[in-house]
C-alpha cells in the first residue's frame, strides 16, 4: 500500500506510513474544528436604533454599549432618528432593516414604531427597550422580544404595602380612555393585600381640583401613574401639595416625583435598563427564547416626607427599596 506518496521497503515501513496516515487525518479533522470553531465565534453585528437624543435614551444605550462589549465578537451601530426627517429617515430605516444586523434594538417608542412598521416579516430580529405600553404600538404583540417601561401592578402594590404599611385605601388618578386595565388589575391585587384601590376618574385636567376638594377625604393616600391626561409637571405638583395639606403621601413613578414630594416614587437607572437589555441580547445570541420582560428599577422613600407626615421608616429588608434624605 502507498500511503502519501511513500513507499514501503520493508515490514515495520508499514508501521511508519500507518502513522503519517493517522496523523494527517488528525490535521484534516483539527483543521474542520477550527473551522466549525470559527463559525461559531463569528462576528455579531447589532444594531441600535434610538428615539432622540435625550437623557434616559443615551443612558440607556451607553448602559447596552457597555454589555456588548463584555461579549465577544460583537460589534455595533448606533443610528439616533433625530437627525433624520422625512425621506432619510425612511431610508435609513430602511437599510437597518434590509441588513445582516442581529438583533435591530430600538430604544424608545419611536424607534420601536417605525422598526415594527418597516417589515413585520423580521419583526424576529427585533427588541424593543425603553418603551412605555409596548403593546399600544401596531405590530408589537405580547410575544414580542424587549424591556418595556411597565413595572408589574402586583409587584408595585407589595412595594406600597411594604413601604407605606399604614395606608388602607389609595386613590389612584387615571383617565378611563387609558388606563382602566391598570386600575382594573389594581383593584384586583390589592385585595390579596388587604387593600383598596379608589379610582379617581380624570377626564380632562381641569376636573382634578374638584375631585381632589370632594374625594380626598376618602383615601390614605394618592397614587399618580404614566396618563398623559393627567400627567404635567404643574399637575403633579398641585397634587402632592393638596395631598400634603391634609397629610396624604403621593406615590409617583420618577425622579421628578420624588424631587417634587412624593413620599414614594418608583425610579429607573436607564443605564441599568440598557444593561438589562444588553443581557437580553447576550440570551438571543445563544439561541435563547425572548420574549418581554419587566423593567428593573427602585422605589424610593422620601424620608423628608416621611418625617413631615410622621411615617414611621422601618427597616425594609428588600434591595428594590431604598430610604433617601
Amino acid at each position: 500500500m502507498q500511503i502519501l506518496g511513500f513507499k514501503p521497503r520493508h515490514a515495520n515501513g508499514s508501521c511508519l506510513y500507518r502513522m503519517i496516515a493517522v496523523i494527517a487525518v488528525l490535521f484534516i479533522i483539527g483543521g474542520l474544528a477550527q473551522t466549525a470553531a470559527g463559525e461559531n465565534s463569528r462576528r455579531h453585528e447589532v444594531a441600535i436604533v434610538i428615539s432622540d437624543e435625550i437623557s434616559p435614551f443615551i443612558q440607556a444605550a451607553e448602559g447596552l454599549k457597555q454589555r456588548l462589549g463584555e461579549i465577544p465578537e460583537v460589534a455595533f451601530e448606533t443610528v439616533y432618528l433625530n437627525k433624520y426627517e422625512g425621506r432619510s429617515r425612511r431610508v435609513m430605516i430602511n437599510r437597518i432593516v434590509s441588513a445582516d444586523y442581529f438583533p435591530v434594538v430600538a430604544i424608545g417608542p419611536d424607534a420601536a414604531r417605525l422598526l415594527w412598521q418597516a417589515d413585520h416579516s423580521k419583526k424576529g430580529r427585533f427588541i424593543y427597550s425603553i418603551v412605555l405600553n409596548p403593546q399600544r404600538i401596531s405590530g408589537i404583540d405580547a410575544s414580542a422580544c424587549g424591556i418595556s417601561l411597565n413595572i408589574p401592578v402586583r409587584r408595585q402594590l407589595a412595594v406600597i404595602r411594604q413601604g407605606l404599611p399604614g395606608i388602607e385605601r389609595i386613590g389612584l388618578f387615571f383617565d378611563p380612555d387609558n388606563n382602566s386595565n391598570f386600575y382594573h388589575d389594581a383593584a384586583v391585587h390589592a385585595r390579596k393585600l388587604q387593600l383598596s384601590v379608589i379610582p379617581f376618574s380624570v377626564n380632562a385636567r381641569q376636573d382634578i381640583p374638584d375631585l381632589l376638594k370632594n374625594r380626598l377625604a376618602e383615601v390614605d393616600a394618592l397614587w399618580l401613574i404614566p396618563d398623559h391626561t393627567v400627567i404635567s409637571e404643574s399637575i403633579v405638583q398641585y397634587i402632592i401639595k393638596q395631598g400634603l395639606l391634609k397629610s396624604k403621601p403621593l406615590i409617583g413613578y420618577n425622579k421628578f416625583f420624588f424631587d417634587s414630594g412624593a413620599a414614594l416614587a418608583f425610579v429607573f437607572d436607564y443605564g441599568q435598563l440598557g444593561r438589562q437589555t444588553g443581557d437580553l441580547i447576550a440570551d438571543r445570541l445563544t439561541g435563547a427564547p425572548c420574549g418581554s420582560e419587566p423593567p428593573v428599577f427602585e422605589a424610593w422613600l422620601n424620608q423628608r416626607i416621611y418625617e413631615m407626615l410622621d411615617i414611621e421608616v422601618k427597616q425594609i429588608q428588600s434591595e428594590s427599596i431604598r430610604v433617601k434624605p
